[in-house]
């Protein structure tokens, strides 16, 4: 009779995880997905390829700071609903996700001189909310993005001494390369040729 309800416990329990795992992992696509449309509805292309080279006043683009209000938000959620090692592993795993959403946002636009450094000072706001996660990887993966985006800002005589540097030592070249296509000049400046 004991051992079996030991076992009945066991199953009830393992089940309740399941469920809450589940639970969970229903959120966090539901707040990638929301920031995702965030993003689709006001970052407009023009935010990365602006016509004028005059910086704006603001440090971020609208897209950002709504999105980086939202991401808050929802890790005081995750901070006042969550204990122990839960926490952790479960804004581990938001972060993870908020950089995905955001590297393939980065990578639908095309970026002139002037949008390259508007993206660096977005990447820079969303390096910065990434350390509430309090994750070395989540860290490391936004750092890492921000190496990317500085790709767009150097002038096409040092990509090469760049990519080949240190910093981008543990990227995929294709990912790197991707990246670099991203630039309004890559085409004009002929830069695939000069990288080969």
């Amino acid at each position: 009779m004991y051992s079996q309800c030991v076992q009945e416990k066991r199953e009830i329990k393992e089940q309740m995880e399941a469920k809450i795992e589940n639970g969970l992992d229903r959120t966090l696509n539901c707040w990638c997905g929301w920031i995702k449309h965030i993003l689709s509805a006001e970052q407009k292309k023009s935010d990365f390829k602006p016509e004028t080279e005059e910086m704006p006043t603001e440090l971020s683009t609208q897209a950002c700071a709504k999105v980086l209000k939202f991401v808050e938000q929802q890790a005081g959620k995750l901070n006042a609903c969550l204990d122990g090692k839960n926490v952790g592993a479960v804004r581990l795993e938001f972060g993870i996700r908020f950089h995905r959403v955001i590297l393939d946002h980065l990578q639908s636009f095309t970026y002139n001189s002037m949008g390259a450094m508007l993206v660096i000072c977005d990447v820079n706001e969303y390096r910065r909310t990434a350390k509430a996660f309090t994750s070395g990887l989540v860290n490391s993966l936004f750092e890492m993005l921000h190496a990317l985006c500085n790709l767009l800002v150097v002038v096409p005589e040092n990509l090469k001494q760049i990519i080949t540097g240190e910093q981008m030592a543990g990227l995929d070249r294709s990912t790197v390369m991707s990246f670099v296509q991203l630039r309004a000049d890559f085409k004009t400046a002929k830069i695939a040729q000069q990288l080969k």
